[in-house]
């Protein structure tokens, strides 16, 4: 009984230390770093029905399978709606409160901080000292991001289904001891465990990584060889592998993403090496570290990050004999990182191979190895010394969560610690933009164009932003250099070269507008933007007397969207000013049965109808 509410003591403790860190969370904001995308602009929640949640399970939505986490989105979007009918934020154009979204987060954490516990207390059997194990996890400040950011509820849900699977096979651990039945596992608890790694898998496929780290949990504590632990656990992969392969055939890959096979060794172990220094100093962190394939392999140190690992591996080996916890840990830190190390393309290493989010459920590895020496120490000194290191932690987190509080505190924690991120500047200089503070923005743009990996989809997009601001400043030529060098980078959009076409035009370089215009409606742009393309064609046309010409255009327009008025208007000027009398006519006279009382559309039908002899 003792013993029971010392532990339940223990758990309260945690969780409260836990709760004080992040509780502020709740008041924090969306921002406009995929909370957009995922969440308060996603047009399947803002309505939320049984054929949008069929959509989330039918097919990949923005390149990714995760219908459970989109589905608990649903709920929550529900859920907002129901609470908070009338909520309309300032800061973001949203009907959804954030804080339920927080909340959700908030309590995920928690939760998995007690399943941590819970994990620890049964391999080292020591209270106290999984309770340090469990502060570790749940305090470190590489889990600020997945607890402060809504979008990353995807991550907590998948977590917190990979911990119950963990918790089940801990429970095995010794339990046939004594019955003649020490290398059985329970077919009951393998299908359990099966049941919630296929849960985790449909709430984010980084799950894959979860029977490499029950193998080294099986081999470390439990009681039966490693050859019976790999073939209870490795066939688990089997239920991964149809999620993987709709996840990889959805996504988009950059060329620059696609590093050579005999090169990406050298990536994964700069990620390795990263992660193990932010879990020891976790400083200086941020939403973008600017760490993609090229950037790295761009520097000396690219081809050195393996050292550190393979450093860690070879000293994890020599204690094997003494200790399979150290090399235990080791393998659950790296398996639970294996799917994000670049040994595998994926997309997100379009602004960094890293991302502190990643290291969420990897930190299990380091909190296990903290727990088990401090059990073995049995000192309340070191205790009390990890406990110091915990708190310290908290405090750094806490003070690191303050980023999240909105979108304009993430860019400028973000840029402080990383000046050249691709993404915070872009997005830094389109806040600054919609705002209307175009000087303001420009900065951003350039800084953003001029970082590492210059020339991806990211850059491009900074390029064309940074072309528009120059637009609406007045500064056409700098505009039209400007998109003249992303032609160059990507000559196959055809937005790039309409808007290269506007600032020519505003420069009086007609000729050059027409053929820049005329390339963009070869490139077989979307419809919609192929009924702009057509009229802004025609006002150039115009522009140089070609009214027949421009009228030819202008009907093409009409062709695509028959009642746009203003289109229907230029066309009838143009019908008339080359000498089409008829067809002016029969336009005005459309016009004139929509605005009966429009003076200039009456004058131009008498005009007309005066030179076609009607």
């Amino acid at each position: 009984m003792a013993s029971s509410k010392g532990n339940a003591l223990l758990l309260v403790v945690v969780l409260a230390l836990t709760a004080c860190v992040y509780f502020r969370t709740l008041g924090f904001n969306f921002v406009d770093w995929d909370d957009n995308i995922h969440i308060f602009d996603n047009h399947l929640l803002k309505s939320v029905s049984w054929d949008s949640l069929s959509k989330f399970w039918t097919a990949p939505f923005e390149e990714l399978y995760i219908p459970l986490s989109y589905t608990l989105y649903s709920a929550l979007a529900f859920l907002s709606h129901l609470i908070f009918p009338a909520f309309a934020d300032k800061d973001v154009s949203t009907s959804l409160n954030p804080l339920v979204f927080h909340a959700a987060n908030f309590a995920l954490h928690l939760i998995n901080t007690s399943l941590v516990l819970f994990i620890l207390r049964r391999c080292c059997k020591n209270g106290v000292a999984a309770a340090l194990g469990a502060l570790f996890f749940s305090l470190h400040p590489l889990q600020v991001e997945s607890v402060a950011w809504c979008s990353e509820l995807r991550g907590l849900l998948s977590s917190l289904f990979c911990l119950i699977a963990i918790l089940i096979y801990a429970r095995s651990f010794g339990s046939e001891a004594g019955n003649g039945s020490e290398d059985r596992f329970p077919v009951k608890r393998f299908l359990l465990t099966a049941l919630f790694m296929s849960l985790a898998l449909l709430s984010k496929p980084s799950a894959v990584a979860l029977p490499m780290g029950l193998c080294a949990l099986g081999w470390a504590y439990s009681e039966r060889s490693l050859k019976r632990v790999a073939l209870e656990t490795l066939p688990l992969i089997l239920l991964a592998l149809p999620i993987l392969l709709v996840t990889r055939a959805s996504q988009h890959l950059e060329i620059s993403q696609i590093v050579p096979v005999f090169k990406r060794g050298f990536i994964a172990g700069d990620a390795l090496s990263f992660y193990f220094a932010k879990s020891v100093v976790p400083i200086r962190l941020c939403i973008d570290y600017g760490r993609t394939p090229l950037a790295v392999l761009s520097q000396w140190w690219g081809y050195c990050g393996w050292i550190l690992p393979a450093m860690l591996l070879a000293a994890a080996c020599f204690f094997r004999n003494r200790s399979r916890t150290p090399l235990a840990s080791l393998i659950i830190f790296v398996a639970f990182l294996s799917p994000v190390l670049g040994l595998i393309p994926f997309i997100y290493q379009n602004y960094s191979t890293v991302a502190d989010r990643y290291a969420y459920l990897a930190l299990l590895g380091p909190a296990l190895l903290i727990a088990r020496l401090l059990s073995h120490l049995q000192r309340p000194s070191y205790s009390l010394a990890a406990f110091e290191i915990a708190l310290a932690f908290g405090v750094l987190s806490f003070a690191h969560s303050g980023i999240w509080k909105s979108s304009d505190t993430l860019w400028d924690g973000c840029l402080s610690e990383n000046p050249y991120s691709i993404g915070c500047n872009n997005n830094k200089g389109l806040g600054l933009a919609q705002k209307a503070m175009l000087k303001e923005a420009e900065p951003y743009f350039v800084k953003s164009m001029e970082a590492k990996g210059a020339g991806s989809d990211l850059s491009k997009v900074a390029m064309s932003n940074l072309g528009l601001i120059y637009y609406s400043l007045g500064e056409y030529e700098k505009s039209v250099d400007c998109f003249y060098d992303l032609i160059k980078l990507a000559p196959y959009d055809p937005k790039s070269h309409l808007s290269r076409s506007k600032g020519l035009v505003k420069l009086k370089r007609y000729d050059e507008a027409i053929d820049e215009t005329m390339i963009a409606l070869r490139l077989h742009p979307e419809r919609s933007d192929a009924i702009g393309m057509f009229d802004q064609l025609g006002d150039i046309f115009m522009l140089v007397g070609r009214y027949s010409d421009a009228f030819l255009v202008y009907q093409r327009a009409l062709q695509m969207n028959p009642g746009m008025d203003q289109v229907q208007r230029k066309a009838a000027t143009a019908a008339m000013k080359s000498h089409r009398y008829q067809q002016a006519l029969w336009i005005y006279g459309m016009l004139q049965r929509k605005y009966p009382k429009d003076a200039e559309i009456e004058s131009g039908l008498k005009e007309a109808a005066r030179l076609s002899g009607e």
